[in-house]
């Protein structure tokens, strides 16, 4: 495998972690909690694992959500973390 290929290929394998998506920036901005660690902490349900926070009803967490922050749902929410995420690496890229 060349450079090119393997450098492709860990984009597309790339995973961001929660505090990544959702910085602290972001948080202030959106919501009343200051990270994302303050936010998942303060709901009411119990999410220590992923499969914690996989298992939470999707209509109780976009409650928690609206009721939280400026979204209406988690899916707004983490569009707008992933689109802010996009631009600002962008901008770092291009040097904007």
């Amino acid at each position: 495998m060349d450079n090119n290929e393997k450098q492709a290929e860990e984009q597309v394998n790339y995973k961001l972690s929660f505090a990544q998506l959702f910085n602290e920036s972001f948080m202030k901005r959106y919501t009343k909690h200051e990270n994302i660690v303050d936010f998942l902490d303060k709901s009411p349900f119990e999410i220590n694992s992923l499969e914690d926070f996989e298992k939470i009803d999707n209509d109780a967490w976009d409650q928690y959500v609206a009721e939280n922050s400026t979204f209406k749902s988690w899916e707004e929410m983490n569009g707008m973390a992933g689109a802010e995420l996009v631009a600002n690496q962008m901008k770092k890229a291009f040097k904007l």
